[in-house]
């Protein structure tokens, strides 16, 4: 039984990949107007001091490593053996000393000092943690005063994910297989992340998007972006 459900997801990943493989003609021609999230991540910490940097849910650790030069020091943390076993090997053959990269289930606590951080970043894994509540506190610890958070993730309210629950359709947030939409626990909009991090203590300071002509629909991201990338300070 268990062998023929994991043999169903198998088959729906790559009916799924070869689907992503047929894109629409015009997000092809329009791809090119897209400003992508770590884009938009790197904008929001160029003007901050970071000496040391965590990407919590670092996958392969690219957002890492084609940063290394502005970080003094960088740690990822991924639940996958696979991923970093394949992020090491990069650095390793990029020369990359500033790099360090650990296994590590978040929902068990983060084995860094106090203040030990002076910005930490989730990239499209705040909602596959099982306890939100204990990452931020634990998140809130490891930060310096004045540290950093910044959190990309997808955007329940956005209007297409609305139009497909109006209609009575599953909302996908990501390019998983249907009805599982890539193992996420939680789902966000504009006001209930904004008001998870305030609970918490954080002061935001920015929200806004990434995607095609990026700059348009920041004009109002709750309805139009298809993702949230929010910084928000520690006092």
């Amino acid at each position: 039984m268990r062998k023929n459900r994991k043999q169903q997801v198998q088959n729906e990943i790559y009916t799924t990949k070869k689907r992503l493989k047929m894109m629409p003609f015009w997000y092809n021609k329009l791809k090119r107007f897209e400003t992508y999230r770590d884009q938009v991540i790197l904008r929001l910490i160029s003007e901050e001091t970071v000496g040391r940097i965590l990407d919590i849910g670092c996958g392969n650790g690219d957002f890492l490593i084609n940063n290394a030069s502005r970080f003094k020091e960088a740690w990822g943390v991924e639940i996958s053996n696979k991923r970093v076993i394949n992020a090491r090997r990069r650095i390793k053959k990029k020369k990359l000393k500033n790099i360090f990269f650990k296994v590590l289930d978040v929902d068990n606590g983060l084995p860094f000092k106090k203040s030990y951080f002076d910005i930490v970043t989730i990239i499209a894994s705040f909602g596959l943690f099982y306890d939100i509540f204990f990452v931020l506190e634990e998140i809130k610890r490891i930060l310096k005063r004045g540290g950093i958070l910044i959190i990309e993730e997808s955007n329940l309210a956005f209007l297409p994910r609305r139009l497909a629950l109006f209609f009575g359709l599953q909302p996908w947030t990501s390019t998983a297989v249907k009805g599982w939409d890539g193992g996420r626990l939680h789902y966000f909009t504009k006001k209930s992340l904004i008001d998870l991090l305030k609970k918490y203590g954080f002061k935001i300071e920015k929200v806004t998007g990434s995607g095609i002509f990026a700059n348009l629909r920041n004009w109002w991201p709750s309805l139009l972006s298809g993702d949230l990338i929010i910084k928000a300070r520690k006092p």
